[in-house]
């Protein structure tokens, strides 16, 4: 019996491993809609044949096959269906200890893709299938939504952020809006936050985060009381969100010395002095004086 067993479990295995291979194959821009939704469904079903064991051991092979599911139901205009992925994508993804807006190793484009989608699914359906089920924050705020999560660790793009202070986390916002007949998400904004619960810990975000035209890192305080809420309503996306965010009190330069341009003479500059003229009119009205005593 335990022979027989460890047969099935083997042959399971490998009949999981063939379903994602073949699933990897279909996520080709070249292959249809319809073939990769029955890729998917394959190798959901061969991952749910699993013991316990392996089905945590695969785990973070199924990641994001529900959702990618939810996009192409949502291309497709059934928004009902994408909403119906997405919850089994958050149900999956808590089983086994994972949290979706960190599902990649990319996952700062991973999650612009999945506030964008919340956006969607929300919007034409009415309700947020994900409520109360993320860790995220995600909020209507105008025509718009406004999104934000925590970040895991004291760093931006690989760069650490410097001087975060053990009570402090770093909150990653976007802004989406409406474009055409999607929901696009702004560029993301870095705020230093006191550690808590969001969306409340934006308000008293202290500094924000960016980089330069050089790709320099820059650290900036907000003004005293500005806070990160959104004062927008039925605004176009650019005004949206540039409001909500805080104003930014631009850091005073320093100044090793305070240079001050040369100030200019308002009377015309001559050459040649006024004295030696003068000097030069008299000794050649001598000299035209003494040739004419010795002509005489």
């Amino acid at each position: 019996m335990c022979l027989l067993g460890a047969a099935n479990a083997r042959a399971e295995g490998e009949g999981f491993l063939l379903a994602l291979k073949n699933y990897k194959e279909t996520f080709q821009e070249s292959v249809p809609p319809d073939q990769r939704l029955q890729a998917s469904d394959s190798l959901l079903e061969k991952w749910s044949q699993l013991d316990n064991v392996n089905k945590a051991r695969w785990a973070e092979k199924i990641a994001l096959v529900h959702f990618r599911k939810a996009q192409i139901y949502a291309d497709r205009g059934n928004y009902g269906l994408a909403a119906q992925e997405l919850i089994e994508e958050i149900r999956t993804q808590s089983t086994f200890g994972g949290r979706i807006e960190h599902s990649t190793k990319t996952s700062d484009t991973f999650f612009e893709e999945l506030v964008e989608l919340q956006a969607l699914v929300t919007a034409e359906t009415g309700s947020d299938p994900l409520a109360d089920k993320v860790g995220y924050s995600f909020q209507k705020e105008g025509d718009g939504y406004t999104a934000a999560r925590l970040e895991l660790g004291d760093d931006v793009a690989g760069i650490t952020v410097p001087e975060i202070k053990s009570e402090e986390a770093l909150a990653l916002v976007h802004r989406i809006s409406r474009q055409g007949g999607r929901f696009v998400a702004s560029a993301p904004k870095w705020f230093v936050v006191p550690k808590g619960r969001l969306p409340d810990v934006l308000k008293q975000a202290k500094r924000e985060v960016g980089f330069d035209s050089t790709g320099k890192m820059t650290v900036q305080s907000l003004q005293a009381g500005s806070g990160t809420e959104s004062t927008t309503t039925n605004l176009d996306s650019a005004t949206a969100s540039s409001q909500l965010l805080p104003v930014v009190q631009p850091p005073t330069p320093t100044k090793a010395h305070d240079v001050k341009p040369p100030i200019l003479s308002e009377e015309p500059t001559s050459s040649t002095p006024w004295s030696i003229i003068v000097v030069m009119i008299v000794v050649a009205i001598g000299l035209l004086c003494l040739l004419f005593k010795a002509r005489k």
